[in-house]
């Protein structure tokens, strides 16, 4: 099943979840893609990529193939594999998310063209975000080591103890 929905504050443009839906005549429920209506806006290429990928996730569970971590966010090796073998996208790695950044290169652009057509003529508009600021936290610090990796703790915990980066071996200090 395929839903077009809010995002909300996650940064994503599609999501996959096992068994969430009860088909009549389906035995054993089906699985769920979520397109975020946020991300339609990108045009049709880039969903039908995004579409590809989710069915990447779809595809590993049909096969029983552990393709993310226990949390579901970072990607494995395996699944990168199987998204180009079984769709022709290009993924690269990312350092908080694994193997899951995606392209769609030409190639695999010209040979869906169809699809990415029909994609095209159903997108009819995109979804407003919202322009609200976000208040802001004030219990967390923004820290900074030499080598620029940023993280947000509190203040008692960058009190308490010096904090080392483990990629430039610097300190992390307030940013």
């Amino acid at each position: 099943t395929i839903v077009v929905a809010s995002r909300g504050t996650r940064p994503v443009h599609g999501t996959f979840h096992a068994q969430r839906w009860q088909v009549e005549g389906i035995e054993k429920p089906v699985c769920e893609i979520m397109m975020a209506a946020e991300s339609l806006k990108r045009g049709a290429v880039e969903t039908w990529g995004t579409l590809a990928h989710e069915a990447t996730h779809a595809l590993c569970d049909a096969r029983g193939i552990q393709e993310t971590d226990k949390s579901g966010r970072r990607h494995n090796k395996k699944f990168a594999t199987l998204a180009t073998e079984a769709f022709g996208l290009e993924i690269t790695e990312a350092r908080t998310i694994g193997w899951s950044v995606t392209a769609v290169p030409e190639a695999t652009a010209a040979a869906n063209a169809d699809a990415i057509a029909r994609i095209e003529a159903a997108i009819m508009g995109q979804r407003c975000i919202n322009q609200k600021a976000k208040a802001k936290s004030s219990n967390l610090l923004k820290a900074e080591c030499d080598c620029g990796t940023i993280i947000r703790l509190s203040p008692k915990a960058l009190e308490a103890a010096p904090i080392a980066c483990m990629a430039c071996e610097s300190y992390f200090r307030e940013a």
